[in-house]
């Protein structure tokens, strides 16, 4: 559920482990990339898993909260998702950027995907250590993350693959 404005260790609830996904929805967008849309279906069946082993699990996009919570309805997802609106979260963990800051990247950074907007998907992993502190532990990014989509994976093995684009219409 789409809930109002948290700080990044109330996300963690109970847990010590942390799965951030940086979903593509900006605040200038009407609604959240299809890519990302495809990811998030699977997301509220996999939580209950995540929670037996000490994982909350958090989807973190940049549209304002009632934008977010429109779209998680007309999708009929549960998982809890919140905005960056107000902070500089997808900034800071390369997700999200300005004008200036993609005329300036390099080929290695996160928008050489060539999908990237304003906005890329992206991972991040985080832990609490039992002091409160804590500690970034991992970051995936565009075709780093197709692993974590298992329907990837069934298509994969099939002769027509993804048919990601619409090669074997006839």
């Amino acid at each position: 559920s789409v809930r109002g404005d948290q700080n990044l260790s109330s996300l963690f609830g109970n847990k010590s482990q942390l799965i951030i996904y940086h979903f593509m929805f900006s605040a200038d967008w009407e609604e959240g990339s299809s890519f990302s849309a495809f990811d998030a279906d699977n997301f509220d069946e996999i939580i209950i898993h995540l929670n037996a082993r000490d994982i909350a699990f958090a989807v973190v996009s940049g549209a304002p909260a009632n934008k977010l919570a429109r779209y998680e309805q007309r999708m009929k997802w549960h998982f809890n998702w919140v905005s960056s609106e107000h902070n500089s979260f997808t900034q800071d963990y390369h997700v999200n950027f300005m004008q200036w800051q993609k005329q300036n990247m390099q080929p290695s950074d996160n928008t050489a995907d060539p999908m990237a907007g304003s906005d890329a998907p992206g991972i991040s992993v985080f832990c609490k250590e039992s002091d409160g502190q804590i500690f970034h532990t991992y970051s995936g990014f565009a075709k780093s993350m197709e692993m974590l989509n298992s329907a990837y994976l069934y298509m994969d093995l099939t002769p027509k693959g993804r048919d990601s684009y619409g090669l074997f219409n006839s």
